[in-house]
This record gives C-alpha cells, sequence and structure tokens, in this order.
C-alpha cells in the first residue's frame, strides 16, 4: 500500500469503519473497526460486536484502477476517483473524500452507498466565493 491516509474520528458515538485510501490504485477501503469516537481493535472473537477479520479490506469508494472524475448520483465503488488524499465522517456516517487531483470534495452517503460532489468545480483554482460550493475552485484539497 502506498501513502495511506487515515481517518481519526474523535467526539463521535456511533458504530462504523476506519478508512483508508489507497493512493496506487485511486480506491479507498474499510481498515480498522471504530466505536465511540476511538478507535476500538483490528479483529476480535468472531462472536463479539465489533469483529472484523484481520486482513479483511472492502471497498467502499474508488473504481480502481481508472483515475479521473464519474460517478455522481450513482454507487461510490463505480465512481472514478483522482487521487483521493483525507477523508472525513459526519455525525450521520457520511464519508467525505477530498479529492486531490480532481479539485473536488466527495460525499458518499451512508444510506444509500451513492456519490455526489459536494464543492469545487474540478478546476484548480481559488474562484468561487459568494458562490455554490459545487461552482468553487480549489487547489488540491487535502487533510
Amino acid at each position: 500500500m502506498q501513502h495511506p491516509v487515515m481517518v481519526f474520528v474523535t467526539g463521535v458515538t456511533f458504530w462504523g469503519l476506519l478508512l483508508h485510501t489507497e493512493r496506487s490504485t485511486m480506491t479507498i477501503h474499510r481498515k480498522l473497526v471504530v466505536f465511540v469516537g476511538a478507535i476500538a481493535v483490528v479483529a476480535l472473537a468472531p462472536a463479539a460486536p465489533a469483529h472484523a477479520a484481520v486482513g479483511d479490506i472492502t471497498t467502499v469508494a474508488g473504481n480502481a484502477p481508472a483515475c479521473g472524475y464519474s460517478g455522481d448520483a450513482g454507487p461510490a465503488i463505480d465512481a472514478d476517483l483522482n487521487h483521493p488524499e483525507a477523508l472525513a465522517l459526519d455525525t450521520d456516517g457520511n464519508l467525505y473524500i477530498a479529492d486531490f487531483a480532481g479539485h473536488r470534495i466527495r460525499k458518499v452517503d451512508h444510506t444509500t452507498g451513492f456519490i455526489s460532489t459536494v464543492a469545487g468545480d474540478g478546476t484548480y483554482g481559488d474562484g468561487g466565493d459568494g458562490d455554490l460550493a459545487i461552482n468553487a475552485e480549489l487547489r488540491d484539497p487535502a487533510d
């Protein structure tokens, strides 16, 4: 794995999964179990409520090896990403992706698994103040 990016959730109470991106394949994977806002376990006994098999990786967004921009309003696993760099989760469990080379912020809906663009029009820059976030220019969004 090249340059993994980890999301550390703090102050949020929910059961979820820690995520990381893999730059070489443009995909986002689930990695570690998270609960009550902290990293809890990598693996527990199979009967435990937070069990996750060691080495078990599930893609949640990105259509590797494709690299680019596509997929809005469709399943996140079918979307093209362009060097995802950072991830964040909101209190509803929605995943936000800083798509570094795509100059966009993408959102994966926790309920549907569909992806959408919430900020950035794909243009490298800093224009767009006073307009909708989707029309803004972004400069390599990351952490």
